[in-house]
C-alpha cells in the first residue's frame, strides 16, 4: 500500500491517574482510505513489571492479544473505525487522542511509528 493518510493512537497503562505516569503498551493504526487496521504491541514485559511491580502481567498479555485479535477481525470485515474502537478504553488502560500521519509506504510508517513508541521492545506490527 503506498501514499496515503493514517490515524494512530497509543495504548498506555497508568497505575495512577493522579501521578500522571504512564508506559506505552501498543500502537493502533488505521488507514484512512480503507478499513485496514493493525495493532503493534510490546512483547517484553520486563519494563512493564519494573514500571509497576503490582501489575498482572498475564492479564496485560491477554488484553494485548485480545485487542490484536479484535482489530484483525474488524479490519478483515471492513468494520474498523479507530475512534469507535478506542473510546471504551479508560482508566488504567487508555488510548491517546488519535493523530494523523501521511505516508509513502504504509508498512514502513507502521514499523517506524511502532519502533518510536515502543522503542524498548523492538516490536513491529503484524
Amino acid at each position: 500500500m503506498s501514499k496515503g493518510t493514517m490515524e494512530y493512537s497509543v495504548l498506555r497503562y497508568t497505575p495512577s491517574k493522579f501521578a500522571g505516569e504512564y508506559i506505552n503498551l501498543g500502537v493502533l493504526f488505521a488507514d484512512d482510505t480503507d478499513s485496514n487496521a493493525r495493532f503493534s504491541h510490546i512483547n517484553k514485559m520486563d519494563r512493564l513489571s519494573s514500571f509497576d511491580n503490582n501489575v498482572d502481567i498475564e492479564g496485560v498479555r491477554r488484553l494485548l492479544e485480545s485487542i490484536d485479535k479484535d482489530v484483525h477481525k474488524m479490519s478483515a470485515e471492513n468494520k474498523f473505525i479507530l475512534e469507535d474502537f478506542i473510546k471504551y478504553y479508560i482508566n488504567g488502560f487508555e488510548f491517546s487522542k488519535p493523530k494523523k500521519a501521511v505516508y509513502e509506504e504504509y508498512d514502513e510508517m507502521v514499523d517506524m511509528l511502532s519502533q518510536s513508541y515502543l522503542r524498548f521492545d523492538g516490536s513491529k506490527a503484524e
